[in-house]
C-alpha cells in the first residue's frame, strides 16, 4: 500500500526492475512511481476478499490488452483528424450508422415474424 500526503491510501504492486524499485498502481490509468526516499510503504496487503482477484501476470496481460486497444483507437482518431473530421462529426456519423443498423434489425424481425 502507498500513501500520498493527502492521506489517501492506494494499492500498488511492488516491482523490482534492473535494480530499481517501482510502485505499480492497481489502477492502469496511473503511471508507475519510481520508489525513492520521499516515499513510505505503510502496510503490506496479505489478502483480498474477492472471488477472483487477478494475479500479477493476469493484471500485466490486461494492461497489454488495454495498451493495444488504446493504440488502435489512437490510429482511428488520427485517421479521422487527418481527413478533417471533428469529434462531433464523427459522433454524428456513428450515431447515424447505429440508427440505420437498429432500423434494419427491426425490419428483418418484422419480415421473418410473419
Amino acid at each position: 500500500m502507498y500513501r500520498k500526503r493527502s492521506h489517501r491510501i492506494r494499492i500498488k504492486f511492488y516491482i523490482k526492475k534492473g535494480g530499481q524499485i517501482y510502485l505499480r498502481s492497481a489502477n492502469p490509468n496511473y503511471e508507475d512511481i519510481e520508489y525513492g526516499p520521499n516515499h513510505r510503504i505503510i502496510g503490506i496487503m496479505v489478502g483480498i476478499i474477492r472471488e477472483s482477484a487477478p494475479s500479477l501476470s493476469e493484471y500485466q496481460e490486461l494492461l497489454r490488452l488495454k495498451e493495444y486497444q488504446d493504440n488502435r483507437w489512437t490510429e482511428v482518431i488520427e485517421s479521422a483528424v487527418s481527413v478533417g473530421f471533428k469529434p462531433e462529426h464523427l459522433k454524428q456519423l456513428i450515431d447515424m450508422q447505429v440508427a440505420v443498423a437498429n432500423n434494419l434489425v427491426k425490419e428483418l424481425k418484422k419480415t421473418y415474424k410473419t
